[in-house]
């Protein structure tokens, strides 16, 4: 196994990633998935549009594996969808081609990191406002720049 399988992986070994990527792709097919009904349109619409000049993401596999990873995420985070959530799977889907659940535990971990910028504007029992959704973007670039500064 590479590095970064090892980095997402963590303590845990990938035969248990996969066991329970499995699970959940099981309980994703089996459950109504009430979370992800809600934005399954605005996902499809958002996929083609994440990256236009992509031939990969223009195949139907590529795009059912990416829809696959976010019925599967809204089972297993209450965050649900959210534009730019593809940003980070996309390339992870590409990258970890073959290994979903090498991409999906990459893609929680980075969203989990992520977590502290956003905790405060993203609530998974309310719906999402605009001005949040500015607020956030607003903390986001001043994190970055923050970053770039540091450096």
């Amino acid at each position: 196994m590479d590095a970064s399988c090892r980095f997402v992986s963590g303590k845990y070994n990938a035969a248990i990633l996969y066991r329970d990527y499995k699970l959940l792709c099981l309980i994703a097919r089996v459950k109504r998935n009430r979370l992800f009904e809600q934005y399954k349109n605005q996902i499809e619409l958002d996929i083609v549009r994440t990256y236009p000049g992509s031939r990969w993401l223009q195949d139907n596999n590529t795009q059912a594996v990416i829809m696959q990873q976010l019925k599967v995420w809204c089972i297993y985070s209450s965050i649900g969808y959210f534009q730019g959530l593809l940003f980070l799977l996309v390339p992870l889907c590409h990258y970890f081609q073959g290994l979903d659940h090498i991409s999906f535990f990459a893609f929680v971990r980075m969203v989990k990191n992520l977590y502290f910028v956003h905790k405060d504007v993203i609530d998974p029992v309310e719906s999402h406002k605009e001005t949040k959704e500015a607020l956030h973007v607003l903390r986001v670039l001043s994190h970055c720049t923050q970053l770039e500064e540091d450096q």
